[in-house]
């Protein structure tokens, strides 16, 4: 009988907030990365999960130079840098994240 392999990870699938904590960005950019291609996710019953050989490739990519980080541009409607007259920002840094559509 042939011998088991060796595992060589101690976990091959990472539940979505792992993946994002392991990446170090949040949860949502986990899905647009998935999204943009850039990273995989496969469903178990009606878990979404990452592999972690994903997040590896994803990282070797970037530290290549080759990848785009799943960037996009902000999307019609919202300011991603609101400037008042006078040079003032607009917003906190919370509306800055979670995108305020203009006025």
């Amino acid at each position: 009988m042939a011998e088991p392999a060796t595992r060589t990870r101690e976990r091959w699938l990472l539940p979505i907030p792992e993946a994002s904590a392991a990446l170090g960005v949040g949860r949502s950019t986990v899905y647009l990365l998935a999204k943009n291609g850039d990273i995989e996710i496969v469903h178990v019953g009606s878990r979404a999960l990452v592999p972690a050989a994903s997040i590896d490739a994803f990282v070797a990519k970037l530290r290549a130079g080759q990848g785009s980080g799943g960037l996009m541009p902000a999307p019609p409607g919202v300011i991603a840098h609101p400037v008042q007259p006078g040079g003032t920002t607009g917003a906190g840094t919370e509306d800055l994240i979670r995108g305020v559509p203009r006025e």
